[in-house]
């Protein structure tokens, strides 16, 4: 772990490399397939201001897919708990995304991890056996392929997200207050401060409608109902005019709420950074892979941002574009 430092660390950084390091253990002790914990410590030692430290039950000589994809949670969930319970993220990342990067590009480059991609070579690099570094090494294949391998990385490393909603979904049965709370932020992908003001008079027929505040602006959105959405507010008991109320059917602070479904998310065995933020980059992840263009996700959500939005849509589109190049390229297969 390295020598002990001196270093004058304020209170503000100090709570930040708290946080950070919560975020790792609560992801580790949380989920099954993780080493067990060892030791956590915000003491600088070394390089490192911090560290949450594992250790493994018995020696591995091969790494399983789902072990490493359990690796791969926890190594992210250290920035994941700084944007959510600070609002931003810090360097403090910087060698949490270099190992996650190099793991989750082994996984489909050198150990064919990617179903699509397949069991074939693609490393772009090699380990000098006398230096220590990277040395780059002729590429053996196209433009084309290389981008498919950045995109199955991209992939990789945000599969994580995807794979909540059905962790939240077998956990929390339809009809109790969390999994209706969950089903409202991700079919419409609002704002905390519009879910938690979200009322039965916002339902209109077969429609959502309501009028979405940001500073001194409001944006009406008109959401339709889907039918699986119909089912999950019919098992609505209570008659109070919002939706989403606390156990003693009192209408939740926004603050409350955040932290409500992050418990709920951590009692379905999920990361402790499943926030309704987060439900909402999930609910336009969705759209966007559906097929909606930027406009049509910004009609539902409210975003007034359109370059925000057109994030998603182009990584949505990304794996769809490489796809189209290697059949225009080398036929379908």
């Amino acid at each position: 772990m390295g020598t002990v430092r001196t270093l004058a660390i304020q209170p503000d950084e100090r709570h930040r490399l708290a946080v950070h390091e919560a975020g790792h253990t609560a992801a580790a002790y949380y989920n099954p397939g993780a080493d067990p914990l060892y030791k956590v410590t915000i003491i600088p030692r070394g390089r490192s201001l911090g560290g949450t430290h594992m250790l493994p039950e018995h020696e591995r000589h091969t790494l399983s897919e789902d072990y490493l994809r359990v690796q791969l949670t926890t190594l992210l969930t250290g920035r994941a708990a700084e944007k959510t319970l600070l609002g931003s993220v810090s360097s403090g990342a910087d060698d949490d995304i270099r190992r996650a990067t190099i793991m989750a590009r082994s996984m489909v480059a050198r150990w064919g991890m990617d179903p699509e991609i397949g069991p074939i070579d693609l490393r772009q690099s090699e380990d000098h056996p006398f230096l220590g570094q990277q040395i780059a090494q002729p590429r053996s294949f196209a433009d084309e392929t290389a981008a498919r391998v950045d995109q199955a990385v991209i992939d990789l490393l945000h599969e994580a997200e995807k794979q909540a909603t059905s962790l939240f979904r077998a956990h929390w049965q339809i009809g109790t207050p969390q999994r209706i709370a969950f089903e409202i932020l991700l079919f419409t992908g609002l704002r905390r401060s519009d879910a938690v003001r979200l009322g039965r008079q916002h339902i209109q027929g077969d429609r959502i409608v309501t009028k979405i505040k940001k500073s001194q602006d409001e944006v009406e959105v008109s959401i339709p109902v889907h039918a699986d959405f119909r089912r999950v507010l019919e098992t609505i008991k209570h008659d109070h005019l919002n939706l989403i109320v606390t156990a003693y059917g009192a209408a939740r602070s926004e603050k409350a709420f955040t932290n409500w479904i992050i418990e709920a998310a951590r009692s379905a065995g999920l990361p402790p950074h499943r926030s309704p933020h987060g439900l909402r980059k999930s609910a336009c992840i969705r759209l966007a892979e559906a097929g909606c263009s930027a406009s049509e996700i910004m009609s539902i959500t409210g975003h007034r941002n359109l370059a925000e939005v057109e994030t998603y849509v182009r990584e949505a589109n990304k794996k769809k574009l490489a796809d189209s190049a290697i059949n225009k390229t080398y036929g379908a297969a």
